[in-house]
């Protein structure tokens, strides 16, 4: 029984504060109904001569840039679309991406899609200023880099976060594992939350990209690190009760632009919460169910979500006792447990409205040592709460199945 949080470690206290010594700037941020036209005069005040324009072959298909781009050319800014991104981004998108940046002489980049788009277009933008470093080296956290490109940001999806992140995820298809890319050298200069990128997204989506914002918000708020950067984790209630009270409007009713706006306000706050506190197991093991059986990020946390967070109970009772509270679930109460079971059981409530699973039948046993070892080799440079063994971390797995 994990009666309380375990102890910071001294390979996590080294981690957190290499975290705390980047200095971080939060991203300008352009809001509303028609906001992506403000970053079109952001490009032009910004003295851009060629965008490399990253974007999901959804958001060309339905000229969503349409009106961005009638302004940009209207004042002789060239631009170069780059479409080439598989979900989970590859080492070779990034170089084919790379390729026709410098092809086309390009100044800045500009992601407008969802979380893979996002994080290849960081990555590119951050090879562009470092033609060097390999994307195998930009992922050992002690290489020295120079400040990408500028980076420009129109998420279409309301989860991922990487839009206000020192976080990129690159799958390195030769060893069949996602690396993430850590560093503030590649921070957005500014994002658009404009509701009209993500209408319609599909259900989904919808559904997968809410309940990752939802895990970084919770993965945050419990971490033993949240007390060092108390400003983020003042992002993390506020969060969870956007989500909430919006996701499932926005996964029943796809052109509820208030629901849409409130969704990516979410992921946005979500994301500077924990963008230095990190994440935790449901994360780790999320990353690995994605490396090995190529289920959406989202649905992995969200599967998992509920059954680390009940696993990791006393030790957050507290933490959940004070979400539930400011989500207004029930009544605040750190004498029992109540309120902290009634905030897991809303999770798996809006799971269920969500029509995401509450298992993980992919889950094979002969990768259970792989899933182990790679997902405690993550966690132990993280803030979570409580620190699994291989048999306890087993029996989660055996649970899921």
């Amino acid at each position: 029984m994990k009666t309380k949080k375990c102890a910071i470690t001294p390979l996590q206290f080294i981690s957190y504060n290499w975290i705390k010594s980047k200095h971080f700037d939060e991203p300008d941020k352009y809001s509303g109904e028609g906001s992506v036209k403000e970053l079109a005069d952001r490009l032009i005040k910004d003295n851009v001569k060629h965008v490399f324009i990253a974007a999901s072959r959804s958001v060309m298909r339905l000229e969503l840039l349409s009106v961005f781009i009638e302004k940009i050319q209207s004042h002789s800014i060239k631009y170069t679309v780059f479409t080439d991104i598989q979900s989970d981004p590859t080492i070779e998108n990034i170089e084919y991406g790379l390729k026709i940046f410098n092809g086309n002489k390009c100044d800045c980049v500009l992601a407008a899609g969802g979380g893979s788009v996002i994080d290849c277009a960081k990555i590119i933008a951050l090879r562009a200023s470092n033609p060097n470093k390999s994307v195998i080296q930009m992922t050992n956290y002690f290489t020295p880099l120079k400040k990408s490109v500028p980076v420009y940001v129109i998420p279409t999806t309301s989860g991922s976060g990487s839009e206000a992140t020192m976080f990129s995820v690159i799958t390195n298809t030769a060893e069949e594992r996602k690396c993430p890319v850590l560093t503030s050298k590649f921070m957005p200069r500014a994002v658009v939350l404009d509701p009209d990128m993500s209408v319609n997204l599909p259900q989904k989506i919808t559904a997968y990209t809410g309940m990752d914002a939802l895990t970084h918000a919770i993965e945050a708020y419990i971490s033993t690190f949240a007390d060092e950067f108390p400003e983020d984790k003042k992002k993390s209630p506020y969060a969870c009760k956007l989500i909430f009270e919006n996701l499932h409007t926005a996964f029943i009713s796809p052109d509820d632009k208030d629901a849409r706006l409130k969704m990516s306000e979410a992921s946005y706050c979500a994301a500077i919460a924990f963008r230095r506190i990190s994440t935790g197991y449901v994360h780790a093991i999320a990353h690995r169910i994605g490396e090995l059986y190529h289920v959406p990020h989202g649905c992995a946390n969200a599967i998992l979500l509920p059954y680390i967070l009940e696993e990791y109970m006393p030790a957050i009772e507290h933490n959940l006792a004070e979400l539930s509270e400011y989500c207004e679930f029930s009544n605040y109460n750190t004498s029992d447990n109540k309120s902290s079971y009634v905030f897991i059981n809303k999770i798996k409530q809006l799971n269920k409205q969500l029509n995401i699973p509450d298992k993980l039948t992919c889950l094979d046993e002969k990768d259970f040592d792989l899933i182990i070892r790679r997902s405690n080799a993550e966690a132990r440079l993280q803030g979570r709460p409580v620190r699994f063994s291989s048999s306890e971390l087993k029996k989660i797995l055996i649970k899921l199945k």
